[in-house]
């Protein structure tokens, strides 16, 4: 679990929670526009290998944290995205020994993805390779709900996404991307105006059904997505 301002393990004891270690992070100086306070956007998301991620919340750029789940120490970390522009919020995607992250920055309220607009933006997705958090990937995307999950069956990463418009045009999408490439598989169109916008504070995930379809939770009701017949 993560405070504001540290990550901790907690193992019971005498059948009372304990901890087990703790591990401090950068909390910055400020809550960033896109989080909901100071410090870490993100759960701890455990990985293959026995390491644990998160995001803190470092100036002028966030960093992906990966330490060590017995003790917490740490293993590596990687700066993301652009300066004075980085942050997130919600689950981190866990894949293999690397998470996809989206940037969230820039994305608190309604008014930032309003008339067409839309926030910074960009999504990556790091690996742990020989001990180094690399890199893998980047693309421009704006997922500002960071609501992302991952199909095992297909490869894909999918996640909520806001195009901008000149047109003043709110379109939201379902987004599909090679979780090992990063490119875009597809886009459907989730639809248009505020109420269709999934940027859900608590980032809550694209939920996969067992039939294939996705659902996305919007602030105007749930939207369902699947192959056509």
């Amino acid at each position: 679990m993560s405070s504001t301002a540290a990550t901790y393990r907690l193992a019971p004891r005498g059948g009372r929670p304990a901890v087990v270690w703790r591990a401090a992070y950068d909390r910055g100086g400020e809550v960033k526009d896109g989080q909901p306070d100071q410090g870490t956007g993100t759960p701890p998301v455990p990985l293959a290998g026995g390491l644990v991620a998160l995001t803190d919340n470092a100036e002028p750029r966030m960093h992906l944290r990966v330490l060590d789940a017995r003790d917490g120490s740490e293993v590596c970390s990687a700066a993301l995205f652009e300066d004075d522009h980085s942050a997130t919020r919600g689950p981190l995607v866990s894949v293999g020994r690397g998470v996809v992250v989206a940037n969230t920055a820039g994305s608190s309220g309604w008014s930032p993805t309003l008339l067409g607009r839309a926030p910074s933006g960009g999504v990556a997705r790091v690996d742990v390779v020989d001990g180094e958090c690399v890199e893998r990937w980047s693309t421009d995307l704006v997922a500002p709900s960071a609501g992302a999950v991952v199909s095992p069956v297909t490869g894909l990463v999918y996640l909520p996404t806001k195009r901008r418009s000149w047109w003043g045009a709110d379109a939201w999408y379902l987004t599909a991307v090679e979780a090992a490439t990063g490119h875009t598989a597809f886009g459907v169109r989730l639809g248009l105006g505020p109420l269709v916008d999934p940027a859900d504070p608590t980032g809550s995930p694209v939920a996969l059904g067992p039939d294939g379809a996705a659902y996305v939770g919007t602030r105007g009701g749930l939207v369902r997505v699947r192959d056509a017949d």
